[in-house]
């Protein structure tokens, strides 16, 4: 039996072999459980494509923190008022901006020949 073309991914977390058909299924159970249905899907992707397109043609004008409050104040439903959209906006930008920083730590600690677990001992 030849299984050159047998494509089998490992989960890091469970150490359990997953082929191809096990990872769709894993994908559409994740997909359904996050979205509901195709058309929310579909929605989320647009909303995504709109913030990656505007942060795209703005990135040199507008700094960060007003850009992304500009685009949220597209979705007034979300937030109860305007201080709480600056809030989610001054989370979110700390949020990622700490995972960049923890990132390129790893990187620095990594190309010192250092393993992964001993980071942030």
């Amino acid at each position: 039996m030849n299984n050159s073309n047998f494509s089998v991914v490992i989960d890091n977390e469970t150490g359990f072999i997953l082929d191809e058909t096990t990872e769709e299924k894993l994908a559409n159970h994740a997909a359904e459980d996050l979205f509901g249905n195709e058309e929310n899907a579909q929605k989320t992707g647009n909303v995504i494509s709109t913030f990656v397109d505007s942060y795209t043609r703005h990135k040199n004008s507008l700094s960060l923190d007003v850009w992304l409050n500009q685009e949220f104040s597209n979705y007034p439903k979300l937030w109860a008022n305007d201080a709480e959209r600056f809030e989610t906006t001054s989370i979110i930008i700390k949020t990622v901006q700490e995972a960049n920083d923890a990132k390129a730590d790893l990187v620095a600690h990594l190309d010192k020949g250092k393993s992964r677990e001993s980071w942030r001992v």
